[in-house]
């Protein structure tokens, strides 16, 4: 999955660099070794809930230095992904968890579910989890910050947003929009947020 990954993090790098800011992700372990690791763990973590989020949490803390690898890629931030192998009958859909207290104030981490069934995982869906990490949100359901409204009008328009309709392709082909842009903190404002009554981004750096 490192081809994939790297595609999905040369898209976003692209797609930040349209809005005249400059990003870079670290993410080829087949490069840098040390970005890779495996697990076991005594609880199954396939779920759609975070009822095991202590559990993925706990492992980072207990085994993985954030200030060794900051210092040796001069990042900022780590997203941790977990790539787990699950049955071919398998059905549950990758998911993020974009931020939680307590460790160097944020533990941030992206399920990826792979198998060589219905669902197999494309650069497209990984950079849609990714964007969840910098404060995207999903625009296929309705929530605090997203009212059904918005999702209609999406749906009427047919939009092609990464974060209507995330389609599991290696070719990403989907936009990135201004909405996008406004919650990952690349523009201070977007007319649509306020056309639609979508909520306000906080950009808080304990938060993002």
């Amino acid at each position: 999955y490192a081809e994939q990954l790297v595609y999905a993090c040369d898209w976003l790098e692209a797609q930040v660099a349209r809005y005249d800011e400059e990003s870079e992700f670290v993410c080829d372990w087949r490069e840098h070794e040390d970005l890779y690791m495996e697990a076991e763990f005594t609880v199954s973590l396939v779920t759609m809930t975070s009822e095991h989020f202590s559990d993925q949490k706990n492992y980072i803390i207990n085994n993985i230095d954030a200030d060794y690898y900051k210092d040796k890629y001069d990042c900022e931030d780590i997203i941790y992904m977990f790539f787990f192998n699950t049955p071919d009958n398998d059905d549950v859909r990758s998911w993020t968890i974009n931020y939680e207290p307590g460790y160097n104030n944020k533990c941030e981490f992206i399920n990826i579910y792979n198998y060589e069934g219905e669902y197999f995982i494309r650069p497209s869906a990984m950079a849609h989890e990714i964007m969840h990490c910098f404060g995207a949100h999903d625009f296929y359901y309705s929530s605090d910050f997203v009212p059904q409204e918005y999702i209609d009008h999406l749906e009427e328009i047919r939009s092609e947003d990464i974060m209507y309709i995330a389609y599991n392709m290696y070719e990403i082909v989907l936009e990135f929009s201004d909405v996008d842009a406004y919650y990952v903190g690349l523009i201070d404002s977007c007319d649509e947020v306020e056309e639609w009554g979508l909520g306000v981004a906080d950009w808080d750096e304990d938060n993002y």
